[in-house]
């Protein structure tokens, strides 16, 4: 009879397990579900910060409204490229080339070969000159004015 009691306890034991081992297959489905969720909305979010940047980054970090004055009355494309950059870079927070060269466009620079070049070899003159400064924005290379520019200087 000793015999039958350690097996009665024995098949009751692995009853409970089984029971147990049920119980926490189906909360880790469920866990598991929730995690392919989460992952799912992790690469959403991540891809919407991504395109925001993007954004950011085209948009010249500053959102200017149509109509708003790029460069200061009396600056024109006949004022010279060194001297629009100094304005559009003292008239807004730190600039991408990119986002520079789309303010001068606005601004009538047009009919240029490739006004991007003009624009990067100013930034590099300027910076050469110490009146700006290259800084990280989104982990590109962005443009901030440090210099109050003599305005005899010409360019």
């Amino acid at each position: 009879m000793p015999d039958n009691d350690m097996d009665r306890q024995l098949w009751a034991e692995e009853a409970r397990l089984e029971e147990e081992q049920k119980e926490l297959v189906s909360e880790r489905d469920v866990i598991t579900r929730r995690l392919k969720e989460i992952n799912l909305r992790l690469g959403q979010i991540d891809r919407r910060k991504d395109a925001i940047g993007t954004l950011l980054e085209r948009n010249a970090l500053k959102p200017i409204p149509p109509g708003d004055p790029v460069l200061p009355p009396g600056v024109s494309p006949e004022s010279g490229m060194t001297i629009a950059v100094r304005q559009v870079l003292q008239a807004n927070q730190p600039l991408r080339p990119s986002a520079i060269r789309d303010l001068l466009e606005r601004s009538g620079f047009t009919g240029r070969s490739n006004l991007l070049i003009n624009v990067h070899a100013t930034l590099k003159r300027l910076e050469r000159q110490g009146e700006v400064r290259v800084i990280q924005v989104h982990g590109r290379n962005a443009y901030k004015w440090i210099h109050q520019a003599n305005s005899s200087d010409s360019g």
